[in-house]
This record gives C-alpha cells, sequence and structure tokens, in this order.
C-alpha cells in the first residue's frame, strides 16, 4: 500500500475547516456534551482519507499543559472546570496547532480567514451603527446588542489563535 501524500489545497482546507468551526461551533455540530469529540473523530477519519494525521497531538497536549493520559482530554478539561465552549475552543486550537506543526502550514491561511471574517464583521457593525444613527431599526436593539456581542466574542477568539500561532 502506497503512502498518501496531501497537497497544500487539501491541508489548507483541513485548517480552514478547523479554523471556521473554532469561530462558530455551531455551524459544524450540535451543542451536546462532547460533540466536539464526534466532530474531531470525523474530521480527522476525513482527513486520513488524503493522508493527513494528527501525529504529535499528544505532545501539543502536554506542551498547553494538559497530563498524558489514556483518558480523553476532554475529560481532564471539565475536570479542570472549563466550560463546554472553552473546551471546544481548546480541542480546535490543538488540532489547528497539529497541522501547522505537521506540515508546515503557513499562518498565513489562519490570518487570510480571519481578515475576511472581521471585514464582514466591520460591515455588520457598519450597518448596525447606521441603523441607529438614522433611527431605522430592522431588527429589535435587543438583536442588534446580541449581533455585536458575537462580534467581540468572535474577535476574541481570532486574537487567541494568532497569538498561539506564535507560539
Amino acid at each position: 500500500m502506497s503512502e498518501i501524500n496531501p497537497t497544500q489545497e487539501q491541508i489548507d482546507g483541513a485548517l480552514t475547516v478547523l479554523v471556521l468551526a473554532r469561530i462558530d461551533p455551531s455551524r459544524y455540530f450540535s451543542n451536546s456534551k462532547f460533540a466536539v469529540n464526534s466532530f474531531m473523530s470525523g474530521f480527522w477519519a476525513a482527513s486520513a482519507l488524503c493522508g493527513i494525521y494528527p501525529t504529535g497531538e499528544m505532545e501539543i497536549l502536554i506542551e498547553r499543559g494538559w497530563k498524558r493520559t489514556s483518558f480523553d482530554p476532554v475529560l481532564e478539561m471539565e475536570n479542570e472546570g472549563l466550560s463546554e465552549a472553552e473546551i471546544t475552543v481548546e480541542i480546535l486550537t490543538i488540532a489547528i496547532l497539529t497541522l501547522q506543526r505537521n506540515y508546515k502550514v503557513n499562518s498565513q491561511v489562519v490570518y487570510d480567514i480571519h481578515r475576511q471574517i472581521r471585514s464582514s464583521n466591520k460591515q455588520i457593525e457598519d450597518e448596525l451603527n447606521h441603523e441607529v444613527e438614522t433611527g431605522i431599526f430592522k431588527v429589535s436593539n435587543k438583536i442588534n446588542e446580541l449581533r455585536k456581542k458575537d462580534i467581540i466574542f468572535k474577535t476574541k477568539l481570532m486574537a487567541e489563535l494568532e497569538r498561539d500561532l506564535r507560539v
């Protein structure tokens, strides 16, 4: 059996899925407990078809302060008091760092995705501000506030990942 070598496009595509899932997990899996485990199992299984594997993931877990155990790292994270959202972000961050390390992924792919999201968020913010300034409310103020909080949250997640990629 011959070894499968992933193309750069396949690696970048896998990275894109992880980055987008990290920013907005509800688009990729349910919010049920440990759904991130099922997502990651499917992700790595599909990635293996292209020759992309999570080799070295355990080392990254340890570098990030998690113990080397035979148990699921999600259980350890839960026992340490991380929320479901924090666990999801951490598991996806570890996967992103694993891809970056194994396949010498250029962080520019992540920055490009983040730039597009920031641009889109800026447009949404401008629209919301325009609605407030002109007194035209297409949606309720409550929904506008939720949209603004979502933008702030996603911006924070992107900044954290960018920091982690420089490690």
